[in-house]
């Protein structure tokens, strides 16, 4: 970056007689006597510090010299439509060479409607139209030696609508507006790294505003047995039996899980044989038993952790 210091010299307006060159030079044009004094050039990159130069620059007495002109505009500067615009004409040479504008072989008032001429050769176009475009010719002279001009072709940014048929001459110094810029196919199937990065032999790092969504399982609805206590009732038709008969006792035995049912004489358990037969689950039954008192027990239970038992006595 280069930096001249002298007054804050102004190189950036297209108006200002200072510019800066590209290589990083200081150009003035029309010297004036009020230009004489030191000029310093400042340049830094950011590394390390700024380095200075200075140079003295003394203006002295003018010689003839023929017209030049110096190019200061773009060959083919860009307007708005309905905006004004100033084209310049750098003219140097001594004595001071004089500026006039011209449109083909038409040259231009110095005030006009649509058009004003300055002093230090620019030219203002008040308001750009579609038949404002095209070139500006800027001529100077001094009366020593040979005249000097430079051709400046003023284009427009379209787009234009509704022209006139007489304006068809006009419409090649339309410019098309920039277009938007188009994404490439390949850019629409980039790949993108997903958290968490891992490396070999660390865990997984996950950013401060990233939350990570873990795998969910669904669980199959855990279903409890259902259970009911057992319950047994013996409802004979009667409990007087005489000698050498054939008994039957019923059990009503009810719960869930379905309950199983041993049956007992007083302390022994009863089971299939020629005196007594176990009918189905619930029921005993007794062939020509000669009864001498005691009682038959049905001790049904639910296969469950706690083996819960009903006894129910059945006096004979």
């Amino acid at each position: 970056m280069h930096r001249f210091l002298f007054v804050q010299i102004n190189t950036e307006s297209s108006s200002s007689r200072f510019r800066l060159l590209p290589e990083g030079s200081l150009q003035v044009v029309n010297t004036e006597r009020s230009d004489t004094g030191r000029y310093t050039c400042e340049a830094s990159n950011g590394v390390g510090s700024s380095d200075r130069r200075t140079a003295q620059l003394t203006v002295t007495d003018p010689k003839h010299r023929e017209v030049e002109v110096v190019p200061w505009n773009p060959k083919t500067p860009l307007a708005s439509l309905g905006n004004k615009i100033s084209l310049y004409c750098r003219a140097v040479g001594w004595p001071r060479p004089k500026v006039t504008w011209w449109r083909g072989s038409k040259m231009l008032p110095f005030v006009s409607e649509g058009f004003k001429q300055f002093r230090d050769g620019s030219l203002t176009i008040r308001v750009v139209t579609v038949r404002r475009l095209g070139p500006y010719t800027c001529q100077s002279y001094n009366g020593y030696g040979r005249a000097a001009s430079q051709t400046i072709i003023l284009h427009a940014l379209g787009p234009v609508y509704n022209t006139l048929a007489s304006d068809k001459d006009f419409l090649q110094y339309i410019v098309d507006p920039p277009k938007a810029p188009s994404v490439s196919p390949s850019v629409t199937h980039a790949t993108t790294t997903l958290f968490p990065a891992v490396r070999p032999g660390h865990r997984p790092y996950w950013p401060s505003y990233y939350s990570p969504s873990l795998p969910t399982t669904t669980e199959a609805p855990v279903t409890r047995k259902f259970i009911v206590p057992v319950r047994a009732v013996i409802r004979p038709n009667t409990t007087d039996f005489s000698p050498h008969s054939t008994i039957h006792i019923p059990c009503e035995v009810h719960g869930v899980p379905e309950p199983k049912v041993t049956w007992f004489k007083e302390d022994n358990q009863i089971t299939s044989s020629r005196k007594y037969a176990i009918e189905g689950t619930f029921s005993l039954s007794s062939f020509n038993k000669f009864w001498k008192g005691g009682e038959f027990l049905p001790q049904p239970y639910l296969e469950t952790a706690n083996n819960d038992h009903v006894g129910i006595p059945v006096p004979l």
